[in-house]
């Protein structure tokens, strides 16, 4: 009988044993699921824009016949990039005024060919310039006087704003 109640006694023993290791293995997985959800609410701080601002033009300009530009390049990872402002010809004489990327720069000053700018005035005395660029890259402001042979007074203010990381 001793040997029967040795052999209940350890399998008694092995069930309790393996009743606490599955109880035990049962508190780390909820533990781990604990965890798992508890880091997935924990948002990373979220990286604050910063705004840059400038003036690609402030004051009075000279413009013969021909053109007067002014060139700025927007950095990789810029974006709502906007460039505005206004301008007024001296005695009421007219000037187009262009903000274009490099290759229509290209096409238009340097080739002749067609192009397609982000802004274009027409051929006015005063105007209001307000321009969305979607991309980085270099680009121009052109005040073009190319249809006169008179150089224009030109009072401007263009101001170039965007945010990037």
């Amino acid at each position: 009988m001793s040997s029967l109640a040795s052999s209940s006694s350890r399998r008694t023993s092995l069930s309790v044993r393996n009743k606490a290791v599955g109880i035990i293995a049962i508190i780390v997985i909820i533990g781990l699921l604990v965890v798992f959800f508890v880091e997935e609410g924990v948002h990373q701080p979220v990286p604050t824009p910063r705004v840059v601002n400038r003036f690609l033009l402030n004051g009075t300009i000279t413009v013969d016949a021909g053109l007067y530009y002014v060139q700025f390049i927007l950095p990789s990872g810029a974006f709502d990039v906007q460039v505005s402002g206004n301008f007024t010809v001296g005695g009421g004489n007219n000037i187009r005024v262009y903000v274009m990327d490099e290759p229509n720069f290209q096409n238009w000053g340097v080739n002749g060919f067609e192009f397609s700018p982000d802004y274009d005035s027409g051929q006015v005395a005063t105007g209001n310039i307000n321009a969305t660029l979607s991309s980085s890259g270099t680009y121009y402001l052109v005040y073009d006087n190319s249809f006169q042979d008179s150089q224009k007074i030109v009072n401007t203010l263009v101001n170039l704003a965007y945010l990037t990381f």
